[in-house]
């Protein structure tokens, strides 16, 4: 009679650890697994939550790039050039996602080309001409003036595709796993250098321009609900 009154309570004793336990292994699980789908609901809000961590860097990029390509003072080229690099974008990332690997990614601009691009953009051959600078004596529509910023343009993408090759010819031959462990060395040095192309466009209101990074600041921490107040995901 003993022995059965002791498992009793042993077995009682068991019960409150394994349901305090439960709730602990349910905070670790993952929402959604590498394999699993969500539905189509919350896939359309995910893609609009993706599509604007990408915007500012697409949108960006041919407006950093404008001085360079001495089309400072032609509004409509720079709108084209967006528009473009929007549309290019949306095709190369359907393509990826119907016929490359299908990793759920948007295809964009990158601010690592940035330097490169604005170093082979400053060389002497490439710079341009002094009366581009004066708004009152540039034509848009001149085709001396669409020759200027043309040339220095096929000049960037022909760079880009021998770049592009060069990046088929490091998949193909497996060359990138020796390079893997200096990718740190690779990708920090381009980012690090590329914050002065952008200082004289945030200096001109650096109160918008601090909000953007002391955004970045506050919410890239994910509080955990419990120990916060704020609402956290």
């Amino acid at each position: 009679m003993d022995k059965e009154t002791n498992d009793a309570l042993e077995g009682r004793e068991d019960q409150p650890r394994q349901s305090s336990s439960a709730p602990a292994d349910d905070k670790n699980q993952l929402a959604y697994c590498v394999t699993d789908i969500p539905p189509w609901y919350l896939c359309i809000v995910l893609s609009v939550q993706h599509y604007l961590t990408a915007f500012g860097a697409i949108f960006s990029i041919p407006l950093i790039l404008s001085e360079s390509l001495c089309l400072q003072h032609d509004g409509l080229t720079q709108s084209r050039l967006i528009n473009t690099i929007f549309l290019v974008s949306g095709i190369c990332t359907m393509m990826q996602v119907a016929f490359g690997v299908r990793l759920p990614i948007l295809q964009g601009g990158t601010f690592a080309l940035l330097t490169p691009a604005m170093a082979m953009l400053s060389m002497p051959e490439w710079e341009c001409p002094a009366w581009t600078n004066n708004a009152s004596l540039v034509d848009t529509s001149s085709p001396v003036f669409i020759e200027v910023w043309q040339s220095r343009l096929r000049a960037l993408q022909g760079s880009i595709m021998v770049a592009s090759l060069l990046q088929i010819v490091a998949g193909f031959t497996g060359i990138i796993g020796f390079l893997m462990p200096l990718h740190w060395a690779f990708d920090h040095r381009p980012h690090r250098h590329a914050h002065w192309p952008v200082s004289p466009i945030a200096g001109s209101h650096w109160g918008i321009s601090a909000m953007d990074p002391a955004l970045i600041i506050l919410f890239s921490p994910v509080p955990s609900p419990g120990p916060y107040s704020c609402p956290s995901v």
